[in-house]
């Protein structure tokens, strides 16, 4: 552990950007897969020791703390991130200030025990709320240390410390759902995962908080951090409008409908996102003083998740009815035409919430907070516009009103790069192309053998596509070069070298 001024933040930073973004992708997907497995498989286990009555009481608080965690770090971990230079007594100050809120949204928690209990009718409510108050506590410990190992690229011991807090934890939950402890099996497993994760951080992280110090570079940073949670504060309501609408006006059915949709197309992206955008912004950030290299690497980023979703949420358009009949069965049918209109803001929302990074890279919170206010204001009156028309409406307002903020938030982003929005938009067209070739000869396969019965059928549209993507691309020549360029990335993994161009 290090203490005292003389701790450089940026020590432990890799002189080679790309080399480490390729490597710092690779072992944040690892570590995703595994967190993705070890919950499926928790799930599994949970489930058969614990009764949906346990799942209800902790789901019910879910609503209190779920708001809360919009508060948890207030921006500063990824002010942390993006400043340019750092000095222990600025991230000492940034630490106290998010124990703090840590401690207040714990105490904010505990005081909604009371009401929480008299809203449902369940006096059980009360101990849960008070318990599921801790994890607070340890997240606003844990904030700075883990922005710093974000900082220096230590995407190892990120992913170690990721890992680590989940096994802890789910052992713990399921050792006492076993025990037969009910609904505190489930809040134990919060408890603990967040406590190890708070000790993993700390003890990868190699420094101890000293003295707070107020100056210019915290004043700084506390305004980045306000900027941006006023824009997460702002995005959190307008992308929870359309459940609210849905199930005000039109009922239970019409909004499990569309959150079955919205699961199935839209939720995986985050699957792609979370790993890319845990790399992108330290990376980019690194790169601020270079903004040749910077507009190289976000190109680079554009082109992975271009082509890691589009060709596929065309695929999955094409082959929907199929795809939903077979996964969720005949019962969901009705979920077909609204998942076929929420491909369309899927094929775009990923490059859309990339802009983040560029905003969050650049210190452009600001700017940031104001995209926020505007586009919030346009999200939420589409969906008034889309609601008279029950949840077909409001996936179709989805749609077009992503589209329509496309150009606008590209543009805005970018602004004052050496980057146009066509230099994006090129990639997104060839990747779109592809998806296009996948999804036409998965449709014609689907016409000819309606008599099949639905899994048969679904593979036979589905191999149809790929194979036809793969011809497509193959011949198209700017397809196979993009195609090939994200390849040499992963190529990349095994070069001992790290590529020095990226550094200026």
């Amino acid at each position: 552990m290090h203490i005292g001024s003389a701790f450089d933040f940026d020590t432990n930073v890799p002189s080679g950007i790309r080399g480490q973004v390729v490597r710092g992708a690779f072992v944040t997907g690892i570590a995703q897969a595994v967190r993705l497995v070890l919950q499926t498989g928790s799930t599994v286990v949970l489930g058969r020791l614990l009764t949906p009555v346990d799942y209800g009481l902790v789901g019910m608080i879910a609503i209190i703390t779920s708001f809360l965690l919009i508060f948890r770090d207030v921006g500063l971990g990824a002010a942390t991130i993006q400043e340019p230079t750092l000095q222990l007594a600025d991230v000492s100050t940034l630490f106290w200030i998010n124990t703090g809120i840590g401690f207040a949204l714990a105490l904010l928690t505990v005081a909604s025990a009371p009401a929480m209990a008299r809203f449902y009718g369940d006096q059980r409510l009360v101990g849960i709320t008070v318990a599921l108050s801790i994890p607070f506590i340890f997240a606003g410990a844990a904030v700075q240390h883990q922005a710093v190992l974000r900082r220096q690229m230590r995407f190892g011991a990120l992913a170690a410390a990721d890992i680590i807090s989940l096994v802890t934890g789910t052992a713990v939950g399921v050792a006492m759902a076993a025990a037969g402890a009910g609904y505190w099996a489930l809040v134990s497993l919060q408890v603990v995962t967040a406590a190890t994760a708070s000790m993993g951080a700390w003890f990868f992280g190699g420094w101890w908080p000293g003295r707070p110090r107020w100056n210019s570079t915290v004043r700084r940073m506390t305004g980045f951090g306000g900027h941006l949670t006023t824009f997460t504060f702002l995005n959190y309501f307008s992308r929870n409008a359309d459940n609210l609408l849905i199930g005000k006006f039109w009922g239970a059915e019409p909004l499990g409908l569309y959150s079955r949709a919205y699961q199935l197309v839209l939720v995986p992206m985050g699957q792609v996102m979370g790993p890319l955008g845990t790399v992108a912004v330290p990376a980019l950030s690194r790169l601020r003083s270079n903004p040749l290299g910077f507009v190289s690497t976000y190109l680079s980023f554009t082109r992975v998740i271009a082509y890691a979703t589009m060709p596929l949420v065309c695929l999955s358009a094409a082959i929907a009815p199929d795809l939903i009949v077979t996964t969720l069965g005949a019962k969901w049918s009705g979920t077909v035409p609204i998942y076929r209109w929420l491909t369309i803001p899927a094929m775009v929302q990923p490059v859309l919430a990339s802009t983040g990074w560029l905003f969050i890279a650049r210190g452009r919170a600001r700017e940031m907070a104001k995209w926020g206010v505007g586009s919030s204001i346009v999200i939420v009156a589409f969906f008034l516009m889309g609601i008279p028309y029950g949840a077909l409406g409001i996936s179709a307002a989805y749609a077009f009103v992503h589209l329509l903020l496309f150009y606008p938030c590209l543009a805005y982003a970018i602004a004052g790069l050496p980057l146009r929005v066509r230099d994006i938009g090129h990639v997104l067209f060839r990747a779109s192309a592809l998806g296009a070739s996948m999804a036409a000869p998965a449709l014609f396969v689907a016409f000819l053998l309606p008599s099949i019965v639905s899994w048969e059928r679904l593979l036979a549209s589905s191999a149809a596509g790929i194979l036809a993507g793969c011809c497509f691309g193959q011949f198209i020549r700017p397809i196979r070069k993009d195609v090939l360029h994200v390849f040499s990335q992963l190529k990349s993994l095994r070069t001992p070298k790290l590529v020095q161009a990226e550094n200026g």
